[in-house]
């Protein structure tokens, strides 16, 4: 058996942190989001989480248990898979220079392309779920059903930015996914990444979508830095969400979770006072003191 090593170091510096049975996850994917994943772990009975020591990046073994099209199809019957306004949508556009020809990998059912389109570029998608495919055409938009690595070979260098919004924690490769990324994107270009933000209130939670066969990888800043330097690209901008109005519940729900917290449990009036002064200060511009679900990195590609 070979030496298992970092997907972005290709070193064997890494440590193990926790694992689980299939069945476990396969359960729970089943109780909390009514989905039978059990073709997805590939008759594996263990999922194993590590952490490569030089990058922080932490990331699922084994790694062909990458969730299918059957299971993204799947997911996009569940309400709010697909949100339509993120932050970083807003933000990624603040960075764009325009009109800018831009494509968009893993574009969902499009909400950005949109956003693009209207603020002048000239937009493209590409999705490998058919369902969001024919949702993202409704309004015009060019979208098409096929993979990263094929639509690197149909467009080499023509974008002047490529995005990838939560889409790059979903790849047991990212250093090969980020390559493909890269030769769409002209010289000079931009390239942006967001991912879901290990270090936020999400830790907490223990969320099924964040795991195996839906998420491979797990991202910090640390990390989104070590991904910059192996690929040579120019740290643009590093940004943190702050606490989003729809994650306030889930955030309060991470308090009586959080791993780090005293071993003997609040009582329950204790616990409720605490919900209702931290929803006090949330409401009142505290939202911005919380680290929140995402980050964004805006990568410049050489000339």
């Amino acid at each position: 058996m070979s030496q298992l090593t970092s997907p972005l170091t290709g070193r064997p510096n890494v440590r193990p942190l926790e694992t689980w049975t299939a069945t476990q996850l396969i359960g729970r994917w089943k109780a909390e989001l009514g989905i039978d994943v059990t073709p997805e772990f590939r008759g594996h009975n263990q999922v194993r989480l590590y952490e490569c020591a030089d990058t922080g990046l932490r990331f699922f073994f084994p790694e062909d248990i990458a969730g299918s099209s059957m299971l993204y199809r799947q997911l996009q019957s569940l309400e709010g898979y697909y949100r339509e306004e993120k932050w970083e949508h807003t933000v990624a556009l603040r960075h764009l220079r325009g009109p800018s020809a831009v494509l968009e990998v893993g574009c969902g059912t499009g909400a950005f392309l949109v956003r693009a389109r209207d603020a002048g570029h000239v937009v493209k998608g590409i999705e490998i779920s058919e369902d969001a495919v024919s949702a993202a055409r409704a309004p015009g938009l060019a979208v098409e059903p096929i993979g990263l690595w094929q639509a690197a070979q149909r467009y080499p260098g023509h974008f002047d930015v490529v995005c990838a919004f939560q889409v790059l924690e979903h790849s047991p490769n990212p250093l090969a996914f980020c390559q493909g990324v890269l030769q769409l994107t002209r010289p000079d270009g931009l390239v942006v990444l967001s991912v879901p933000n290990q270090n936020s209130f999400l830790r907490n939670l223990q969320d099924i979508l964040d795991f195996p066969p839906h998420h491979m990888t797990r991202w910090g800043m640390r990390s989104l830095k070590a991904l910059a330097s192996i690929l040579s690209l120019r740290l643009l901008a590093l940004r943190r969400e702050p606490l989003a109005p729809h994650h306030v519940k889930s955030f309060l729900d991470s308090l009586s979770k959080d791993a780090h917290a005293p071993r003997a449990p609040l009582a329950p009036f204790q616990h409720s006072i605490l919900r209702r002064v931290v929803t006090f200060l949330l409401a009142h511009g505290g939202r911005r003191l919380v680290t929140g679900h995402t980050i964004l990195a805006i990568l410049g590609k050489p000339p």
